[in-house]
């Protein structure tokens, strides 16, 4: 993380460093997931996250891989995926 606020240095955000997941998505408006792990994870809970937050979990991208748990997908108000086919055998709703 240190290496990572560096490298964003001058870029016109402020970085805030949290001390884990939870404490990052807590407060969160929109929440972008994108790991490289190639296993079935469940990165944080429904309950961690504030009502309305919008997430992104781009990092299920292969099949056998998720990054939210199907107790957190069964949750949430709207699923979109861009290819329904392709999304079933890999992604979060596979």
């Amino acid at each position: 993380m240190a290496k990572f606020s560096i490298n964003l240095s001058g870029q016109g955000f402020r970085l805030i460093v949290c001390g884990n997941i939870i404490e990052a998505v807590r407060d969160a408006d929109i929440v972008i997931t994108a790991t490289a792990a190639k296993k079935r994870q469940s990165l944080f809970a429904f309950a961690d996250l504030s009502p309305g937050a919008f997430i992104h979990a781009m990092g299920g991208d292969c099949p056998g891989k998720i990054e939210l748990s199907a107790e957190f997908i069964n949750q949430v108000k709207l699923v979109v995926v861009e290819y329904k086919p392709q999304s079933l055998v890999e992604g979060e709703v596979q």
